[in-house]
């Protein structure tokens, strides 16, 4: 009950008086936090009747169907509001249940291309509002009774007067309530000093990019945000664009992870990570060397976002992107040695080591020069030109084979060698393999599968190089010679087993002859003719990829042939092969290939003979090869 005057102030023995007035002045009201305003104007209008108004109806309609449009309007007069607020809302009442409640948008406040603020009673299809700003909000499915709200925040701008279309795209109408009605519009905005609520992160664009990058953050409630974080890193340049959108610039030090929006009530953070590129760091790769093809594993950091992988600025078309540390790719054809090099949108990253270029693991392929087996119990007999070879030890007929291989272009870089046979009939005792001398028993003669005899035979005297167990009809088995072979030469050797039972491999005579296979640092596949010299005239020597780049049937050689001729031909993948010969009538004369087969360079032979092992008659032939959809054809002679 105060009122402006002086202060007096008394005590037992008297009492004094201020000079001056005290002012006594009124406590205004607290600001809102909250304001709510109804419309001042509101209607819709239909396009198949344009000069139609429906300013009195108690409901608001909004549809599309086929050709024909109904729009609504609602218009307010804001007032109080100052600066933008924190949020806005237009809240409807649902009058009929719809499949889609509809979009808003911001309008003109006038009659289309006038400058005459519309008015309900005059509203019509022909002269409403232009609609002038990208959709506001979208609602969904919406019940009978139900309050919707669309978020208009990004219109309010302060005091003034808005006017709001609303839009549907569904044939099925929604009626909400209008002024006119029991349920009016409102438009309730919120303000700063009211009740603040935790920021939501709803996506950001780009998802990814260098530290500098102008991120654009999308959510709810960003309307006095103080805060914006990279992975816990704080942005130090962030701009709120409205309630629903911040532009946020990534940090120095940011590290890749989620993207957090922070206000006085509490904080949002988005489910996915902000992944924050940087040039790439080639920490390591292995291995450090191999031939085109090879995959290297490269380690290091911020390989997100890598756009190319090189070697030695040899682009490779495959690589992987395992992890942010971690990457696989692929040595591209043309490739040289040198460094490995990383791309990304910031940078490139060079390799301190070099990879090193090797050439492919290749071999070489060699058919014997001469094959033959003996018989102690036939020490006179020859057996050069049988297509089987035996081995058996009884206890009064010794059976002993032969091989001789001429050995070229092996160089001294030799890693393995085998040979290879097929079994003809299986034993329990596959036999053990010798290195015997070049030479006939006793002689400086070199042996030749003619003349050879058990009593003319080189002995087996040096320790067994390998040994196979029991083996059975139609196996392919090899015999380890790895230790015997050390460089180019001429190599014969033994094979005996320790068994009544007899084993018989398939001779160069046969359709599957004994091939000595051997690994080296290139390669080469050589196969040698029959000649009892050992010239290479006859000789066929292809230096060839391990993996090959595509399938081919090569011509066959010699061509023409009279005993027989060899088949060359590439898989670059692994799959069913058949390969087979047909007369010049196209008759199945005998398929040399059904089967799977894996990736490489292949090689086989045929020897002129048909399925019942034949001699065929002279003339024109027909290789036909099939492998998945493929089919190649060559013809021979």
């Amino acid at each position: 009950g105060a009122t402006t005057g002086k202060i007096t102030v008394s005590n037992a023995a008297g009492a004094d008086t201020s000079g001056t007035d005290f002012s006594v002045t009124e406590i205004s009201d607290p600001p809102p936090s909250e304001l709510t305003f109804e419309p001042i104007e509101d209607s819709f209008v239909k396009s198949s009747d344009p000069d139609k108004n429906y300013g009195d109806n108690d409901e608001l309609r909004v549809r599309l169907r086929n050709s024909v449009e109904i729009v609504a309007y609602i218009k307010f007069s804001v007032t109080g509001v100052g600066s933008q607020p924190q949020n806005a809302v237009l809240r409807l009442t649902v009058t009929d249940e719809s499949v889609e409640g509809g979009t808003v948008y911001l309008a003109e406040n006038n009659y289309l291309g006038t400058n005459t603020p519309w008015e309900e009673e005059e509203l019509l299809w022909d002269n409403a509002p232009a609609i002038t700003s990208d959709p506001l909000s979208s609602v969904g499915p919406v019940a009978l009774n139900d309050v919707v709200e669309f978020n208009v925040t990004d219109a309010i701008t302060g005091d003034g007067d808005y006017t709001f279309a609303m839009k549907s795209n569904s044939f099925d109408v929604v009626r909400y309530g209008s002024k006119d009605g029991s349920f009016a519009p409102e438009l309730v905005i919120s303000f700063g000093s009211g009740t603040v609520s935790t920021p939501t992160v709803a996506s950001f664009s780009p998802t990814s990019g260098p530290v500098g990058t102008d991120v654009t953050i999308l959510g709810d409630d960003f309307i006095g945000a103080m805060e914006v974080n990279f992975d816990g890193t704080a942005a130090s340049t962030f701009s709120v664009e409205s309630n629903t959108e911040i532009h946020a610039v990534v940090p120095a030090d940011a590290t890749t992870g989620q993207v957090q929006v922070l206000n006085e009530a509490g904080s949002g953070t988005s489910d996915d990570d902000f992944i924050v590129t940087s040039t790439p760091v080639i920490a390591s790769f292995t291995p450090d060397n191999g031939p085109i093809g090879t995959e290297v594993t490269i380690e290091g950091l911020n390989f997100t976002g890598t756009t190319e992988a090189a070697f030695n600025g040899t682009a490779a078309s495959e690589f992987t992107i395992d992890s942010d540390t971690q990457l696989r790719a692929i040595v591209p054809s043309e490739a040289t040695t040198g460094a490995i090099l990383l791309t990304n949108s910031h940078g490139t990253a060079t390799s301190t080591e070099d990879f090193v270029i090797t050439e492919p693991p290749t071999s070489i392929t060699l058919v014997p020069i001469h094959d033959s087996f003996v018989r102690s119990a036939r020490p006179t007999r020859n057996y050069a030109d049988n297509d089987e070879l035996r081995v058996r030890q009884p206890h009064d007929d010794f059976v002993i084979t032969y091989l001789k291989y001429d050995v070229s272009a092996a160089g001294n870089s030799i890693s393995s060698a085998k040979i290879r046979l097929t079994v003809l009939d299986g034993s329990e005792d596959g036999g053990s393999i010798y290195s015997v001398s070049n030479n006939y028993e006793g002689s400086n003669t070199p042996w030749t599968e003619d003349g050879l005899l058990w009593d003319n035979a080189p002995s087996l005297n040096n320790p067994a190089l390998s040994s196979l167990p029991a083996v059975s009809e139609g196996e392919i088995v090899e015999f380890d010679v790895t230790a015997a072979i050390t460089a180019d030469g001429i190599y014969s050797f033994g094979i005996l087993n320790a068994s009544n039972d007899i084993a018989k491999y398939i001779s160069k005579e046969g359709n599957s002859a004994p091939l000595l296979i051997i690994e080296t640092g290139s390669s080469v596949s050589l196969l040698k003719s029959n000649e009892e010299d050992t010239e290479l005239s006859e000789s066929k020597v292809t230096a060839t990829q391990t993996v090959p780049h595509k399938i081919t049937l090569q011509q066959n050689y010699p061509n023409p042939f009279n005993i027989e001729t060899n088949i060359e031909y590439t898989l670059p993948k692994a799959g069913e092969v058949r390969i087979d010969i047909y007369n010049m009538t196209g008759q199945l004369v005998r398929t040399l290939v059904d089967e799977f087969q894996t990736t490489g360079f292949k090689t086989i032979s045929w020897d002129g003979r048909d399925s019942q092992r034949r001699v065929v008659s002279s003339g024109v032939y027909f290789i036909r090869m099939e492998t998945g959809q493929q089919k190649l054809v060559r013809k021979i002679t």
